[in-house]
């Protein structure tokens, strides 16, 4: 009857038991067969499954390894940028304070400058002052002094001419010899007096 029905819907039949030598299962059978197959393969799957956990797992637990050493180096990296920021905060701080040290410096050392221009410029004028008033005093003094000279000069022949007189009175012969001396000695003081003026 399955041969004719297959025939007749154009289906092919499978072997017969009689060439296959299989003896055909009961519908429980099969059932239990095809359980069976199902289980083993469900099993085989879930062994798959249970291996591609573990490979998750692990793949799982080295990206979280991954991802706390990366959250590490940020925290790092974050706690270096703050400790620089501090340490260019306090340069830039030390690099105010200096030039505002260094601004202060050159304007007291300005100011000091131009004291001490306008102390030099007040000792100058009035050195120049006291300058010429020494150089006038100087000429004065040294007209004086001529003046002097020049008196005692005069004092000087004076008194010359009145040791001849009074040697010609003493000494008749007053001798040649000893008025030329007295020429020479004369001219001697005359001329050291001359290079003095």
């Amino acid at each position: 009857m399955q041969t004719v029905l297959a025939e007749s819907l154009g289906m092919e039949r499978g072997t017969p038991k009689e060439d296959t030598g299989i003896e055909g299962l009961s519908a429980i059978e099969y059932k239990e067969k095809m359980a069976t197959a199902h289980v083993r393969q469900l099993k085989k799957e879930q062994a798959d499954i249970e291996r591609r956990k573990a490979e998750l797992e692990q793949e799982k637990a080295a990206r979280e390894k991954e991802v706390a050493e990366l959250e590490k180096q940020r925290k790092e990296k974050q706690k270096a940028l703050t400790i620089i920021a501090k340490k260019e905060e306090q340069h830039i701080q030390e690099v105010q304070l200096i030039k505002k040290q260094n601004d202060d410096r050159l304007f007291s050392f300005q100011s000091k400058y131009e004291a001490l221009t306008k102390e030099y410029r007040a000792l100058e004028k009035s050195s120049g002052d006291r300058i010429e008033r020494l150089e006038n005093e100087k000429a004065d003094l040294m007209a004086r002094i001529q003046a002097m000279l020049d008196l005692l000069m005069d004092a000087l022949k004076e008194a010359v001419r009145v040791v001849i007189e009074f040697s010609r009175s003493v000494f008749k012969e007053f001798t040649k010899r000893h008025r030329e001396t007295l020429a020479e000695y004369l001219d001697t003081v005359n001329g050291e007096f001359s290079g003095q003026k």
